[in-house]
């Protein structure tokens, strides 16, 4: 179960895309490599498919988390605090833009 922190992060990331035009599904549910995996939030507006993945931590995992949409999705981010920590902030930043997921 999501923590209420993580909770109430997908919520924004929900008006977000909202306020925004699109229509929006949680906890979506794919097979990828014949396991199951679930999506955080899908966004869909005309023909455009966003997934983002919510985490209270921004990280590796994280990053790990979205990579594996970027086959099924036009767009795919993440939400989730930045690092408090510069270096580890633009480490985090710099390795989700190289491999074209959106924060």
């Amino acid at each position: 179960m999501a923590s209420q922190s993580e909770i109430q992060l997908a919520r924004d990331a929900v008006q977000f895309f909202r306020r925004q035009g699109y229509e929006i599904f949680q906890e979506v549910r794919h097979e990828v490599a014949g396991k199951l995996v679930y999506a955080d939030i899908v966004a869909k507006k005309d023909d455009e498919i966003i997934v983002c993945e919510c985490k209270v931590t921004a990280g590796i995992q994280l990053l790990a988390q979205a990579y594996k949409w970027r086959e099924y999705a036009h767009r795919v981010m993440v939400a989730a605090p930045l690092p408090s920590r510069i270096d580890v902030r633009e480490t985090f930043v710099r390795a989700a833009i190289s491999d074209g997921v959106g924060i």
